[in-house]
């Protein structure tokens, strides 16, 4: 639907005008009309218009499903109000939409990005209680986690560990999760530049490739000259990984981002042939 391809584009003006219109012409938005509304309120971050369409969706005696309330607990998620969060999780279980890897995946997001890694590892035993395998997603989740935190002395030696279990749990590390425990290398006090040039060596042993990112966390670490030659000892290109595009904070994001994005899309055409 139009509505759908503005929620899939991000364009919340389009999305609205287009329910305005809908209205105007005597149609009933229905389940997969809202759910489509919710994805763009959370892509975007903007809580109040999210709760505002949940609202008339329940008010229009559209029932939410196990997307919807997986859109809104994105939202949350999206700007750290872990409390929303909760909230609106009870209120799904006590629904009776059953809870699947999709929605626990984002509670253990959520909670390890505002830097709560009890509370995520809490959802993350929760998952495997519930008989849910965790798989990268969740595991990549409390890996970027401690990655990210500067207060916890021994936060890379955390991201390591859960990067150990995971392989024992027979998945496979990518690029991506490769780099959180890069990053955790980067902001331990001091920065272990030494593991970081272990972990490096461990990755391309693995035969995962370093990119960009794992390339300027190396310069960063260990300078220029330690970091082409090491790229050149293990059989990277140097010059490739010294392209300007290695700096560009943008194609970063996007490149850590990545395997998430595929995990996402592969669950929901799962949820699709359900």
């Amino acid at each position: 639907s139009l509505i759908d391809a503005a929620a899939k584009s991000g364009n919340i003006d389009s999305a609205r005008s287009w329910l305005s219109e809908m209205k105007a012409n005597g149609l009933t938005p229905n389940k997969v009309t809202y759910s489509a509304l919710l994805n763009v309120a959370a892509k975007s971050g903007d809580i109040s218009l999210a709760e505002l369409w949940f609202r008339m969706m329940q008010d229009g005696n559209v029932k939410p499903d196990v997307i919807s309330y997986t859109a809104m607990l994105t939202a949350y998620a999206k700007v750290s109000d872990t409390q929303s969060l909760e909230r609106r999780f009870h209120d799904m279980s006590n629904s009776g939409v059953p809870v699947d890897g999709c929605v626990l995946n984002v509670m253990v997001d959520a909670f390890a990005r505002s830097g709560n890694l009890l509370e995520a590892r809490g959802w993350f035993e929760r998952m495997k209680s519930a008989t849910v395998d965790p798989d990268i997603r969740a595991y990549g989740a409390l890996i970027n986690g401690y990655a990210q935190l500067r207060s916890h002395p021994d936060a890379w030696g955390e991201a390591e560990e859960i990067f150990a279990t995971m392989e024992r749990s027979g998945i496979q590390g990518t690029i991506v999760q490769y780099c959180q425990v890069l990053h955790a290398y980067v902001h331990a006090t001091p920065p272990q530049a030494m593991r970081a040039v272990t972990w490096f060596e461990h990755m391309v042993s693995k035969r995962v490739h370093p990119n960009q990112v794992a390339w300027n966390i190396m310069y960063r670490l260990v300078g220029r000259k330690r970091a082409m030659k090491l790229c050149d000892e293990v059989g990277a290109s140097s010059e490739r990984l010294m392209s300007d595009e290695a700096f560009d904070s943008k194609k970063q994001k996007r490149l850590l981002s990545m395997d998430l994005d595929n995990a996402k899309m592969k669950e929901n055409q799962r949820r699709k042939l359900r």
